[in-house]
């Protein structure tokens, strides 16, 4: 009998946190949370990033942020 080791299989990678949250179901920004959400979109945050922060969907952030030439119009 030859005594060779067989190697241990390795353990599955644990999934990252990006992807434990995509599986969550997106979450409602409060109304209080606004002012912040239109701040951080002014001061150079994308929405994509604001949306990732409040672990809300990407049309959320958009409705709430609206449409800058028609705010910067009026």
């Amino acid at each position: 009998m030859s005594s060779k080791a067989e190697p241990e299989p390795r353990p599955a990678p644990a999934p990252a946190a990006r992807q434990a949250a995509a599986a969550q179901p997106a979450v409602s920004i409060p109304a209080s949370e606004y002012r912040r959400v239109r701040t951080l979109a002014t001061y150079g945050m994308t929405p994509e990033q604001v949306a990732e922060l409040y672990e809300a969907s990407l049309s959320e952030v958009t409705r709430i942020i609206g449409n800058r030439e028609a705010r910067n119009k009026a």
